[in-house]
């Protein structure tokens, strides 16, 4: 561990520390790590060099269907002086780059870039053909007002369409419950939410600044009326 981060956590020895993400948790730019005790972010991803990728200056970065590609180059190294690879994130979190190609050929690295970036596009019409759900966002229109003192705990809430890479700005994807999490609570210090996706059920985290308010039931589409039944129906049958 390098002596910049030693120096960061010690002094939060013995207090809760986690790594959290706030929104996708495979986007290197979303996650920290925090003092749970007393809401301190002790590392970012600010504290790393994101135009770099190892020795190669970040000359391409897109992000699509949950992976983020990058083109890199490095006039520096003769043998391989083009680099393309996928930005993920290591156990806690912060980037690491993999199945990186280099290449003394631009055209190839190109190639190689376009051909990632097709594999990406193909699996999230797979995702929303196997969804078959109307490509729609929700809004203020499709939450209730919340009273002063109540918490979001176990209510059907609704993510900020802005907080979603733009590919997933959709209810599908909006639509979930709020599991825990000192965000959930009015006036509370904290911003987690602990988040399960409505149609999915996916697990993640988000912060209070990400949710848009709790969802009207009389207004969501008719497949999410249908998806809160069968939630309501798996919860009365654990109760027996």
């Amino acid at each position: 561990m390098k002596n910049w981060m030693t120096e960061k956590l010690l002094p939060h020895v013995g207090h809760e520390i986690s790594c959290v993400a706030y929104g996708n948790s495979d986007d290197p730019s979303d996650v920290c790590i925090e003092c749970e005790d007393c809401y301190t972010v002790l590392v970012s991803a600010e504290d790393f060099n994101q135009d770099m990728a190892g020795e190669y200056k970040i000359t391409q970065r897109l992000r699509i269907g949950g992976r983020t590609l990058l083109m890199g180059h490095n006039p520096e190294d003769k043998e391989a002086p083009y680099l393309t690879c996928y930005q993920d994130v290591d156990f806690l979190g912060f980037p690491r780059f993999t199945k990186a190609v280099g290449s003394d050929d631009y055209f190839e690295a190109v190639e190689l870039f376009s051909q990632r970036l097709q594999q990406q596009v193909e699996t999230l019409k797979q995702q929303r053909a196997e969804r078959g759900l109307p490509f729609a966002a929700l809004s203020m229109d499709h939450c209730r007002k919340r009273q002063p003192e109540e918490s979001l705990v176990g209510k059907l809430i609704i993510l900020r369409p802005s907080s979603l890479a733009p590919e997933y700005r959709s209810a599908d994807y909006q639509l979930g419950y709020a599991l825990s999490g000192f965000g959930c609570q009015p006036n509370a210090g904290g911003r987690a939410v602990f988040f399960q996706e409505l149609y999915s059920g996916e697990k993640c985290r988000w912060e209070i600044g990400d949710v848009l308010g709790i969802a009207d039931m009389d207004k969501l589409p008719e497949w999410a009326k249908a998806k809160v039944a069968e939630h309501e129906q798996r919860k009365e049958e654990a109760k027996k």
